[in-house]
């Protein structure tokens, strides 16, 4: 069996930042707990695990270094990224991407790649005293959707440099934690975490 690996830094055209995700392109299946290994041993925040169904439709799963998630932006802007850049497709046909949750449809646009998800939409949730523990910064709005907790703290500096309890985090029902505010030069600024 043959693969390809690759390293993309999402958001970014600068090697030292944005968001890391390792691309792996299959030519054959592989049992999860092999992809959950590598995902380990690469220790990315995500690896992304790419294998062709069909012309332009790709299999896609996304693994953290613990566990596999059901979406992820990141990683899914990575996959489509390589397979353009690499001309496995032509840019001017969208990829469709299978995955847990459902199918995703990419493509390449004049401002750049345009993603195409399906809605899960956040519940409110109560500011309970464990969801504080999370972050260090007062909690302005909390939600929940199927696998991570959305919180909105005041602004851009009380995001920047936050770093949540992530030990408490992994003891949580949830796979990850979106921490957002509102920000003077963009709609809004978001960091992701996962434990």
């Amino acid at each position: 069996m043959s693969t390809y690996l690759y390293r993309v830094n999402a958001f970014s055209q600068d090697l030292t930042s944005g968001n890391p995700a390792y691309v792996i392109r299959l030519t054959n299946p592989i049992q999860k707990q092999v992809m959950q290994g590598i995902a380990k041993e690469l220790n990315l925040p995500i690896t992304a695990f790419l294998l062709e169904q069909q012309c332009n439709i790709y299999e896609l799963r996304w693994l953290t270094p613990s566990e596999e998630i059901e979406l992820c932006g990141h990683g899914t802007l990575a996959a489509a990224h390589i397979l353009w850049e690499e001309g496995v497709i032509e840019v001017q046909h969208p990829i469709t991407f299978t995955t847990k949750s459902g199918h995703l449809k990419v493509e390449k646009v004049k401002q750049g790649i345009q993603l195409a998800f399906s809605t899960n939409a956040p519940i409110p949730i109560d500011i309970t005293p464990t969801l504080q523990q999370l972050v260090s910064v007062p909690i302005l709005k909390a939600a929940q959707n199927s696998d991570r907790y959305i919180i909105e703290v005041a602004d851009e500096e009380s995001l920047k440099g936050l770093m949540p309890n992530l030990d408490l985090l992994a003891t949580l029902p949830v796979t990850g934690l979106v921490v957002t505010s509102p920000s003077t030069k963009y709609d809004f600024f978001f960091s992701l975490f996962c434990s």
